[in-house]
């Protein structure tokens, strides 16, 4: 890792000791800019998440899932295209030590895309991930529902509200992360979870659901 990589490695470690000793982490791809070393090397990419994934576990923290390209399907980021992804899968695949940690896809912006993404990584993948800033209801809730279909984990790890938790989990949602502050309304859905879902409603119209 560069200086200005361990930079950011050592703040997440910082932000870390705010949360509980075992806490488990998914690293996901989180940058400013996209070097040109990495553009099209997978094998370089697969080597970066190698050694930041080892930097967090010689901290002392469990790694259960690594994701290489965040939000992809927004081309602005210039991480790559899905073949990229698919090649760096494959480098992964050829070290041992993700042998019992995650490899997590698509990880898109548009859920619509989600499943396109998805089908064509899902060979080298353990996790289904999507996010919701665009895309329709009926593919939001569709991909999960195929996710655990295949057998895989369903993970949306960027949510923006209590909303989408509720529909994910209807669907089979079994992660998921808050994008931001950790609202007070989030914290007490996550608490209300902990017992057992009495009734669901849904009006996909409108984006809105409800929960008991």
């Amino acid at each position: 890792l560069q200086r200005q990589q361990k930079n950011a490695v050592n703040n997440r470690l910082r932000l870390l000791r705010y949360c509980k000793p075992d806490v488990k982490l998914m690293l996901n791809c989180d940058h400013p800019s996209v070097d040109a070393y990495y553009k099209g090397n997978p094998q370089n990419w697969a080597a970066l998440i190698d050694v930041t994934t080892k930097y967090f576990q010689d901290a002392g923290y469990e790694v259960v899932s690594v994701a290489p390209f965040n939000e992809p399907d927004y081309t602005a980021t210039g991480q790559g295209n899905i073949n990229d992804f698919y090649n760096i899968c494959v480098e992964l695949r050829k070290n041992s030590r993700f042998d019992n940690i995650r490899l997590c896809g698509g990880n898109t912006l548009n859920c619509d895309q989600a499943y396109p993404w998805y089908n064509t990584l899902k060979e080298y993948l353990d996790e289904g991930n999507t996010h919701q800033l665009a895309g329709s209801f009926n593919n939001f809730a569709f991909f999960f529902s195929t996710v655990r279909k295949d057998g895989k984990h369903a993970t949306d790890d960027e949510m923006h509200n209590v909303m989408e938790a509720m529909v994910g989990l209807e669907y089979g949602l079994q992660t998921g992360i808050w994008w931001g502050a950790a609202e007070y309304a989030r914290g007490e859905f996550c608490k209300a979870s902990h017992g057992e879902r009495l009734g669901y409603a849904e009006h996909r119209d409108n984006w809105t659901a409800a929960s008991v």
